[in-house]
């Protein structure tokens, strides 16, 4: 293991406690962007042609949302926020993300998905 200065365990729960939150939040901003564009596509589809600019709107709005959540997912996971780019490939994209391997905030080690703690310096991921 490797000796950090600064590390407490107050300092390690008070950093699984965030990550937990900050995951939360990305989960219910996933879904709740999910749910706009799938409204956004039934609105465009049932517009008469000349009137599909607010599902457009909406559409894309909620694709930044999207891509937003799966950001701060791919953070929580300790990789660089770029990855939440896979959000523009929709349930692809977040299908990748959810697979990726954990890397520790730490040391940059990688370890499982189901990892809570990094193997190398034990720190919470």
């Amino acid at each position: 293991m490797i000796p950090l200065s600064g590390a407490t365990p107050e300092s390690d729960e008070k950093l699984r406690q965030r990550f937990r939150c900050v995951r939360i939040a990305a989960y219910l901003i996933l879904v709740v962007a999910f749910a706009g564009q799938m409204l956004a596509r039934k609105w465009f589809r049932t517009a008469p042609p000349g009137d599909r600019g607010f599902p457009i709107m909406a559409f894309l709005v909620s694709m930044g949302f999207f891509v937003f959540a799966c950001c701060l997912y791919a953070r929580v996971k300790g990789r660089s926020a770029w990855f939440g780019l896979l959000g523009l490939l929709s349930l692809i994209g977040c299908l990748v993300l959810l697979y990726m391997k954990k890397s520790c905030h730490r040391c940059g080690t990688m370890a499982k998905d189901s990892a809570d703690e990094c193997p190398r310096c034990s720190a919470p991921m």
